[in-house]
């Protein structure tokens, strides 16, 4: 089942990956016991299932509970307890639990570089996450420099299209851009996509995560029509991809409502909007941010086509959820409340 479970996962079909994995974690406990090397392979299988899925609190979870049983059966220093360790700092990371994601990162990095030496395989990868004290700090410069050298170091180690250098090569684009360096930045998102399209080709989540970054990059910079182009393709390619209720799906549905919103497509905006809310509230709660931010959208769209009454009736429930969930004061909720007050 474990190998079956490797399988589907290989084939990115997560959903019943994830399901084999729990069967074959949950199998592992009660046969071999909570501490055998062959649940504790389940253990990490599982997280990076969740991860890949966005499931990140229960990957995280799972992972704090196999860090302490690694470090105790395999040793503090082991290559999978450093594995461990590094994928719960990017769980971190991903729940926005960024002093806990640096420490731990800059923990790794140095007990990697001290072990094997600062350009090997798995100190590179752990000496991507320095990245994130400058980006938590807004230091855009410094980050830019680091990435840079990140980078170079990357290409010759893993090669110019290796799915990690291309990682390094999308942030760095994004560091660019922050920068105003906006050729620069351009030259290296055009460049990553096609790399992508070329290496594990169009069908491959990473390539869809590259055409919604260049598609933010041609909305930022005026050219809605090449934004609109790119996000219609990848919502297309991740609804047959991911699935039409995946988070990223939703996502992308979310980046193309705002597209549309701001070229003046108000009918085209709203009829996704409607979509997205729907399948946001399904997947994630009628109380969950993003879609109290989907409702937001929508109420604009609607006040736009002059459907008033429909437009006003949505933001009122955005701003009383809002109010209760986020407080009175936060800055979504004022959002809310100006554009109730704009719409009179």
């Amino acid at each position: 089942m474990s190998l079956l479970a490797k399988v589907y996962r290989v084939l990115e079909k997560l959903e019943i990956a994830a399901t084999l994995e729990e069967q074959v974690l949950q199998k592992s406990k009660a046969v071999l016991g909570e501490e055998h090397p062959v649940t504790l392979s389940s253990m990490h299988n599982l997280a990076w299932i969740y991860r890949w899925q966005e499931r990140y609190q229960e990957a995280a979870g799972l992972e704090e509970d196999l860090l302490p049983k690694r470090q105790k059966v395999l040793g503090k220093e082991h290559p999978e307890t450093l594995a461990t360790a590094h994928n719960l700092a990017h769980s971190y990371q991903r729940l926005g639990r960024m002093r806990e994601a640096i420490e731990l990162g800059e923990a790794i990095w140095e007990k990697n570089r001290q072990t094997v030496g600062g350009n090997h395989p798995e100190s590179l990868l752990s000496m991507f996450t320095l990245t994130w004290r400058h980006k938590r700090d807004g230091n855009h410069t410094e980050l830019a420099k680091l990435l840079e050298d990140l980078l170079a170091r990357f290409q010759k180690v893993f090669g110019v299209r290796h799915m990690e250098t291309l990682g390094v090569m999308v942030d760095l684009a994004a560091a660019y851009k922050s920068l105003n360096r906006t050729e620069e930045a351009l030259k290296i998102f055009e460049e990553a996509l096609e790399y992508k399209r070329m290496g594990v080709g169009m069908e491959h989540r990473d390539t869809l995560r590259s055409m919604q970054n260049l598609a933010t990059f041609y909305h930022d910079h005026g050219r809605f029509k090449d934004a609109i182009n790119l996000a219609e393709e990848a919502l297309e390619r991740s609804r047959n991809i991911l699935g039409p209720n995946h988070v990223a799906t939703l996502n992308t549905m979310h980046q193309l409502g705002n597209l549309y919103y701001e070229a003046g497509l108000w009918e085209k905006a709203s009829t996704l909007e409607e979509e997205a809310l729907e399948k946001r509230t399904s997947v994630l709660g009628e109380d969950h941010p993003d879609t109290l931010t989907t409702m937001h959208n929508l109420a604009h769209s609607l006040w736009k086509q002059h459907r008033t009454k429909e437009g006003d009736r949505i933001a009122k429930e955005v701003l009383v959820k809002r109010a209760k969930i986020l407080g009175a004061d936060h800055e979504s909720t004022l959002a809310t409340m100006k554009s109730l007050a704009d719409s009179y």
